[in-house]
């Protein structure tokens, strides 16, 4: 079996870039991203090279790319050892990932302008395409679909197919009925009830009053076989097989199924998610494809602090000062107890707080990634687990006790 260290060797950073200088349209991809950005120093070791953005007034003028410094950059990054820089050229670690691990440091500019360069460098070295907000239409992404259509008509199961695979997430309506939700929302209060801080896999934060609660609860299918058997429920693995991608649930790892508790006058911890992509830190090319299917365990809508995501963003990379600034087109999620979101977890997405001072909502998570996930992530761990516990001259720490890890 070959391992994940040989699928992603040691690589240099002129290595890295002796390619991507020879290929037009990668670089022309890139320079897509680079609208208001000035030139990219990086440096590792005795090798440095400069990226210099693309000229706006010219229409797909490519990136340029430069052996060493450039007193015009607007950041320069020196990365803490090679093997952090291979790491990040893999998208192992990405700009986040680094800052986590402390891998990298800035003479000039700092971490916003480095994230603001990421979407460009994915271009440049995986041709992934940079977000376009101009290739949405946002009534269209607003779209939502009936379970019993969905499941009785071919044409509109299609349709729902297509959508997720064109905008990222979906929605659909009546999934489950109420006596089934009422059931797992009781199956959650047991596993809150006994839950306590100390609790491995559960997050907790402060309420208005102080008190300390749970703002997440995961591997509920290991702690709840009516919970647990959702994993192979005709209807879930229906509406998982749509995004034809090839899927398995993961119940020990990498958070399996999981309850969002929005507390409504809390803020603390991370009970109120901003903007982010669930490979935010790294491992993309490890765990993506992945989708979360969402049940609505409470009604959610922007006063009960909804899920936002922005629509077809999975496929590319979108710039993050652009969502913040409100630059992307952003669908919220307004839904009622039974139904279920789908969505893709590399689009951008965010859970903000709710705007009532009284209720907030409750969903459950389940997760389906890569059907080889598990060579990679040991049992109890996520991928972010896996980054925070890398240290600064060495490579992110694959699973050594799984097979074909590292």
């Amino acid at each position: 079996m070959i391992s994940d260290r040989q699928r992603f060797p040691q690589q240099g950073l002129r290595s890295a870039h002796s390619g991507p200088s020879q290929d037009h349209a990668r670089r022309v991809l890139a320079g897509r991203g680079t609208r208001g950005l000035g030139p990219i120093t990086m440096r590792v070791g005795d090798e440095v090279i400069t990226v210099l953005p693309a000229d706006p007034a010219i229409l797909d003028d490519p990136v340029t790319i430069v052996d060493g410094p450039s007193d015009d950059a607007e950041v320069v990054v020196e990365f803490a050892s090679p093997e952090a820089f291979s790491d990040f050229s893999h998208e192992m670690r990405t700009v986040a990932g680094l800052h986590v691990t402390g891998a990298v440091s800035h003479p000039v500019g700092g971490f916003a302008e480095f994230d603001d360069w990421e979407p460009a460098l994915r271009a440049l070295y995986h041709g992934r395409p940079v977000y376009d907000p101009a290739d949405i239409d946002l009534a269209d992404a607003e779209r939502s679909f009936d379970w019993d259509e969905v499941d009785n008509d071919p044409d509109v199961a299609d349709d729902l197919a297509a959508f997720l695979r064109r905008y990222g997430w979906a929605h659909v309506r009546n999934v489950f009925n109420a006596g089934e939700i009422a059931t797992l929302n009781a199956e959650v209060d047991r596993v809150e009830a006994a839950a306590s801080p100390d609790t491995p896999g559960s997050w907790w934060t402060h309420d208005g009053d102080g008190d300390e609660q749970p703002c997440q609860l995961h591997y509920l299918g290991l702690a709840s076989t009516v919970i647990g058997a959702l994993d192979h429920d005709r209807r879930v693995e229906r509406l998982v097989g749509l995004s034809g991608d090839d899927l398995a649930n993961h119940p020990d790892r990498a958070l399996g199924t999981f309850a969002v508790l929005k507390r409504p006058t809390a803020a603390e911890g991370l009970t109120n998610l901003p903007w982010h992509i669930d490979c935010g830190l790294g491992g993309h090319p490890l765990t993506c494809p992945g989708l979360h299917l969402a049940v609505q365990l409470t009604a959610s809508n922007p006063d009960l602090g909804a899920f936002k995501i922005v629509p077809g963003s999975h496929d590319a990379s979108v710039r993050r000062s652009d969502v913040e600034a409100g630059r992307c087109p952003v669908v919220t999620a307004d839904t009622q107890t039974g139904d279920v979101t789908l969505h893709m977890t590399h689009a951008v997405h965010a859970a903000p707080a709710p705007l009532s001072s009284s209720t907030g909502r409750r969903t459950m998570y389940l997760g389906f990634g890569p059907q080889d996930l598990e060579n990679v992530i040991g049992a109890g761990q996520s991928f972010d687990d896996l980054i925070t516990q890398t240290s600064t001259d060495g490579h992110v720490r694959f699973n050594a006790g799984a097979p074909g890890a590292v």
